[in-house]
């Protein structure tokens, strides 16, 4: 149990919001048909890293856009890179590596999804992102591609959104941002 009065360090908020969203995107992943995985041409251990990947970017954004002075912004991503370092591998390296270009990679893309409205029936943009992900895992033919497609629909977009307001949420619950 948490003290009472008991307030994280920005560094510490930083690390709670990687164990968070991490925790999140792998109940999600261990959802995955695994026929539907098959199909793609993906394992469940990769398919997991790519919810895992698009949930921390979700985290990371959500900090570095959040308009936290630069220090604070800082230390917890300090915090939240903490956290992926606590990971077993393959995960950490591959975080490590990847989470960077991923947060603009998916930043980009949420932003032309709220900038247009998706088509009914077509990808938005994260998804796009996402299934691109998936089906660079493997040899690119129509098959897979359909797989990938089914795979990324929905559940990107939803999940990003999910871990930006909960990445939010903690910042404002330890008192590092004004509730909105």
């Amino acid at each position: 149990m948490i003290p009472a009065g008991f307030k994280p360090t920005t560094r510490q908020t930083g690390h709670a919001i990687g164990g968070v969203v991490g925790h999140m995107a792998v109940k999600l992943a261990a959802t995955a048909d695994p026929d539907s995985l098959r199909a793609a041409g993906c394992t469940p251990e990769q398919y997991g890293f790519e919810v895992l990947l698009l949930a921390a970017s979700a985290a990371m954004h959500a900090v570095e856009s959040s308009g936290l002075a630069p220090a604070v912004e800082t230390e917890v991503a300090s915090g939240l890179f903490d956290w992926v370092r606590e990971l077993r591998e393959p995960e950490r390296t591959l975080l490590l590596e990847w989470l960077d270009v991923s947060t603009d990679l998916y930043a980009e893309a949420a932003g032309l999804d709220a900038a247009q409205l998706t088509a009914p029936g077509d990808l938005s943009e994260i998804e796009a992102v996402f299934g691109d992900r998936l089906l660079s895992l493997g040899e690119t033919n129509e098959t897979r591609g359909r797989a990938c497609g089914r795979l990324c629909l929905a559940m990107p977009t939803t999940l990003w959104a999910v871990q930006l307001a909960s990445a939010n949420q903690m910042l404002v619950d330890a008192g590092l941002l004004s509730p909105q």
